[in-house]
């Protein structure tokens, strides 16, 4: 019977994780991740909103140009 060289284990989490993990540190950040990507998303949201005034505007202008007649 032939033994098998040792081998490193399968992922880098340390043995004693348990004693490592600090579970109110890691909610915090995922809190104030979310937090931030929430106000990401709503940046992106007001942005998208005035480029659609804006590209409204563009096309309105020509027509009010057309029939506005002083």
């Amino acid at each position: 019977m032939t033994t098998l060289p040792f081998s490193p284990p399968m992922s880098d989490i340390p043995a004693d994780w348990r004693d490592q993990l600090n579970l109110r540190a890691e909610i915090a950040r995922i809190d104030r991740d979310r937090a931030e990507s929430e106000k990401f998303i709503a940046e992106q949201r007001k942005l998208i909103s005035e480029s659609r005034e804006l590209d409204r505007d563009r096309w309105l202008a020509p027509l009010v140009l057309f029939y506005w007649h002083p």
